[in-house]
């Protein structure tokens, strides 16, 4: 996929599906963060709300899904 894309893959995701949202970098799965290539540092949660990003699908006709508001 990052081939056919030519560019690489980002996920704001931090946790397995079905599992709680963590709030803070601290919260975070450290046996998920070791499977990470990157992971972004910890200070940079400063200000943060502590709330999940959204999560929005663009289809292929310029179609819209909301995935998590």
């Amino acid at each position: 996929m990052i081939r056919k894309l030519k560019r690489p893959l980002l996920s704001t995701s931090a946790n397995l599906s079905g599992s709680k949202t963590p709030a803070r970098y601290a919260d975070v799965d450290k046996d998920l963060i070791k499977k990470a290539d990157w992971t972004a540092p910890a200070f940079l949660e400063a200000g943060s709300t502590g709330k999940p990003s959204s999560i929005i699908r663009l289809g292929i006709n310029n179609q819209v899904e909301i995935i998590r508001p």
